[in-house]
């Protein structure tokens, strides 16, 4: 299976996004979930129109579009010949429960540096709000526009987070812990194998 997510803005090959399908099995139930690696700068885009090919092709492959996983590049660990390495992706799925940290983390750092008119290689996500000049009305935002991402209801203390990176933190552990709902296929029980 070959997803292509579309860009107005050419990409040297070493920046293009890796994918690799993996069935998730829990409770009787078995879906696909699509994890895509791509640079912030084209996250956003997973639901502009302009990417209406590749959620076409999702769609057509049987993955629901809450079932695809985006990281940040680097995160899926490679073979030497340059391919995804299904292995070690199907074991930390399992074990990060769906790479949610670094899919939270991709997701703050495009959304800050769209609102903050930053390139990704610009922003440090370990640095404080104020470094960024992002005050609490972005922060709350921001906050507002992880519950519509994550279809749940966060607590308005999270922008009282220091930085980027213990926001993700915090939201990554209310949903690991329990206090916040994750997709059925984020369980801890369930079972991942490459496709």
């Amino acid at each position: 299976m070959r997803l292509e997510l579309k860009s107005n803005v050419e990409t040297p090959a070493s920046d293009r996004r890796s994918q690799i399908p993996v069935r998730v099995s829990c409770q009787g139930r078995t879906s696909i979930v699509l994890v895509a690696e791509m640079d912030a700068s084209l996250a956003r885009d997973w639901e502009a129109s302009k990417n209406t090919a590749f959620w076409s092709d999702v769609e057509a492959e049987g993955i629901a579009a809450n079932a695809v996983v985006m990281v940040s590049p680097g995160v899926l660990p490679k073979l030497l010949n340059g391919g995804v390495d299904s292995r070690s992706v199907t074991d930390g799925f399992s074990r990060s429960r769906g790479y949610l940290r670094e899919e939270l983390a991709a997701w703050v750092v495009n959304r800050l540096c769209e609102v903050l008119y930053m390139v990704p290689s610009q922003f440090d996500a370990t640095q404080d709000w104020a470094r960024h000049g992002v005050d609490s009305a972005v922060a709350l935002e921001l906050i507002a526009d992880l519950e519509d991402l994550l279809g749940t209801r966060l607590p308005q203390t999270l922008a009282e987070c220091r930085t980027p990176n213990e926001l993700v933190n915090s939201v990554a552990e209310r949903m690991l812990d329990g206090r916040d709902g994750l997709p059925w296929w984020r369980s801890p029980w369930a079972t991942v194998e490459s496709v």
